[in-house]
């Protein structure tokens, strides 16, 4: 079966996380701004960096997937997937910009990323203060992390996490 990952990263862990998993599968990969004809395969893995519920290069990726491709979503974002409401405003996020005929068949995978605050563009790191206002009023394990991490560097990458991925 062939196979291509694709992938949409700002800050650079959706790609470590993207080249990591062509390197264990012996995968082409590419970024989603190079990528111009996905049609000589038959499975398209897209992992895509997580912002403000927008899964980044996907909605430009999907222009160039038919619906008989094989479709698997990664997503790399801060908010913990193993917290069920993570997994499941994520998962619906996701599902909301997909076409009718990927909706049902399409695979999707949530990961764990990267924040460095000093690197940060200035709009997101407006969006990370407040989001950091409404955690020090939180009382839950993510919140407290937050807090405890905010203008420091978080990197919660872990390339074991891959092993979920059926591909």
């Amino acid at each position: 079966m062939s196979a291509i990952v694709v992938f949409g990263s700002r800050y650079g862990s959706t790609k470590r996380y993207a080249e990591e998993f062509a390197r264990r599968h012996s995968l082409d990969v590419t970024s989603f701004d190079l990528a111009y004809d996905l049609s000589d395969y038959q499975t398209i893995i897209y992992f895509g960096g997580l912002y403000a519920a927008n899964v980044h290069g996907l909605k430009k990726t999907l222009k160039l997937i038919q619906p008989e491709h094989h479709l698997i979503i990664v997503t790399v974002g801060l908010n913990d997937p193993s917290v069920p409401k993570n997994a499941e405003y994520t998962e619906k996020s996701v599902r909301l910009v997909l076409p009718a005929s990927f909706t049902e068949h399409a695979e999707i995978y949530q990961l764990r990323g990267t924040i460095d605050y000093k690197n940060l563009k200035p709009l997101h790191r407006i969006m990370m203060h407040f989001i950091y206002l409404k955690a020090k009023r939180d009382n839950t394990e993510e919140s407290r992390q937050m807090v405890d991490t905010y203008g420091d560097v978080l990197d919660m990458v872990d390339f074991d996490t891959l092993e979920q991925i059926n591909y």
